[in-house]
């Protein structure tokens, strides 16, 4: 169970081949890209950087997550980032306040 407006992490791990290669810009083959499209309960949404723990800070390293679209702020996107360094993804996660958030319960 998560408390209400509360910042928790969500850790999600891509597991796959890492042996597997793809072509670069350049034409030669390279490590492969991984990303990530993480959909959560309505109210959920992606914790805003001033909320986000300094431990959980350092978790997320230098990952930029952001909305699907301003509407949809439940939907996260990453990526493409480097697969080998990314193969686990730890996002700040904020839940909604069902006192301030009518729509949740």
């Amino acid at each position: 169970a998560v408390l209400p407006d509360t910042v928790f992490e969500a850790v999600v791990k891509i597991p796959y081949d890492q042996q597997v290669q793809q072509v670069l810009g350049n034409g030669k083959k390279g490590d492969l890209n991984v990303g990530m499209v993480l959909i959560l309960p309505d109210g959920f949404e992606l914790a805003p950087a001033d909320r986000v723990p300094e431990e959980m800070k350092k978790k997320v390293g230098k990952l930029f997550y952001q909305p699907y679209s301003p509407d949809k702020k439940n939907i996260l996107v990453v990526g493409p980032v480097p697969g080998k360094k990314y193969s686990e993804m730890v996002i700040p996660i904020l839940s909604p306040d069902p006192a301030t958030n009518k729509n949740v319960s």
